[in-house]
Parts: C-alpha cells; sequence; structure tokens
C-alpha cells in the first residue's frame, strides 16, 4: 500500500510546489546525491551545495531509484529535483523535492502551503488533521500531515537562502500507514 500511494504523493508534491514564482533553474552541482554523515553521534543526510540536512531514517533505508523514478514521471520539469528512499521490508517511503524558488514573506508562504495541501486534494478524499506555519527570524518552515485510505503522509516545507545561491525550498515528506514514523526525521529538516 505505502508503494502504491508513492505516485498520489508525488503528484500532490510536484503540484504544490509548481505553481510558485520561479526563478533560476539548480545547478548540475545542485543536482547531485546526499552525503551520508555522523554529526555529534547523529546520522544525517546533508546536501553539499545547499548545506539542509535531516536525520537519516535508518539502516533499512536505502536510496530509491523507483521513487524518483515516480516523482519525475508525475511532472517532468527539469527545474525540480528528488530523492527517495524505502525501507526492506516496507514500512515508510521518505521523500525529498527542491527548487529554486523565492518566497520573501510569511502570507506568501501560507498561500504556498494551502496551494500543496489542496493539491494532494485534487487526488481523492485527503483528510487534513494538522497544518501550520511558523515564521521567525530563524526559522521559515510549512507543514501538514493527511490520510488517504490509511496511508498517514507527513510534509515539512522549508525555504531558505544558501550562501551565494538563490533561494531554495525543500518539500520532505514521509508516508506510512503508522502517523508517527519517522517523527524525527521530518522535525530535524533544516538549512
Amino acid at each position: 500500500m505505502v508503494i502504491g500511494c508513492v505516485g498520489l504523493l508525488a503528484t500532490g508534491v510536484v503540484a504544490g510546489l509548481d505553481h510558485l514564482k520561479h526563478t533560476a533553474e539548480l545547478t548540475a552541482a545542485d543536482r547531485v546525491p546526499l552525503i551520508d554523515e555522523t554529526v555529534n553521534g547523529q546520522r544525517r543526510l546533508r546536501h553539499p551545495t545547499l548545506g539542509f540536512s535531516f536525520h537519516h531514517p535508518g539502516a533499512a533505508f536505502a536510496p530509491s531509484q523507483k521513487i524518483v523514478d515516480s516523482m519525475k514521471s508525475s511532472n517532468p520539469d527539469g527545474r525540480f529535483h528528488y530523492y527517495g528512499f524505502i525501507d526492506d521490508p516496507v514500512t515508510a517511503v521518505v521523500e525529498v523535492a527542491m527548487m529554486n524558488e523565492d518566497i520573501p514573506t510569511r502570507e506568501v508562504l501560507v498561500k504556498e502551503l494551502a496551494e500543496f495541501e489542496k493539491s494532494f486534494g485534487s487526488k481523492g478524499q485527503v483528510g487534513t488533521y494538522d497544518d501550520g506555519v511558523t515564521w521567525t527570524d530563524q526559522l521559515h518552515d510549512a507543514h501538514f500531515s493527511g490520510e488517504l485510505n490509511g496511508l498517514h503522509f507527513r510534509v515539512r516545507m522549508i525555504p531558505f537562502t544558501p550562501k551565494d545561491h538563490p533561494q531554495v525550498v525543500v518539500a520532505l515528506i514521509v508516508a506510512s500507514q503508522d502517523a508517527t514514523v519517522l517523527a524525527d526525521t521530518l522535525a530535524s529538516l533544516g538549512p
């Protein structure tokens, strides 16, 4: 069931981000594998040029080209870059979608979150049970959680500006039948 819903999630992610004001495309240097490293005893996945990172989902999770291909087939737009991870046996899917994007204010992020949620709902009867936006000097963050036919998905989206780079939006998605799995991975996303 988890794998079968990857297409739905991929379509929602891409449709939710697709209407944003697009800046320059990601460069080849930005379209590289994440670095698997240990920081202060915690295994993390870090983007080498953009600097965002998050807790590694665990030893059972491996990169999945099938997840990436599903996201690309949902929207072959070259402005997006994706990462996908899945465990064995399958209990959860972790997806990352990113693109250069300008989100200058809290109001814009609130609007983008609403569009993002709507894009998931347009594919079926998705029940949203948590959403919100945080906008402080230290953090710009949007999140929502929903359920479709027993599959829970939780999304965290952060816009940030890496040094010497246009603003980037990164969405981290966890999909599982367990609404609490990988909560630490989702919470750990940051620039």
